[in-house]
């Protein structure tokens, strides 16, 4: 995994894991989202959905309800918007 980041793409939940999607590759782990979201730094990453954890870097376009990201839009939960515009 030497020179890839995460900081350009979504986690995303699984029933049983957790996708990182890092530049280069898609790592699949054990655990849920919520125990991904405790090890990343709060300053850096933030909750957007029950399913979807997300660099704030990255986050440059908010249109209704979803993130759009170059080509692929991500939903905001309702439970998780307020703290998503405070930042």
């Amino acid at each position: 995994m030497k020179n890839s980041t995460i900081d350009d793409k979504p986690l995303e939940s699984l029933k049983v894991g957790a996708i990182i999607h890092t530049s280069t590759d898609k790592i699949v782990i054990k655990g849920s989202i919520k125990a991904m979201h405790d090890i990343f730094p709060d300053n850096h990453f933030i909750r957007v959905h029950k399913s979807f954890i997300m660099a704030m870097p990255q986050i440059s376009r908010i249109e209704q309800n979803r993130i759009v990201l170059s080509n692929t839009h991500i939903p905001i939960g309702r439970n998780y918007k307020e703290e998503l515009e405070k930042n």
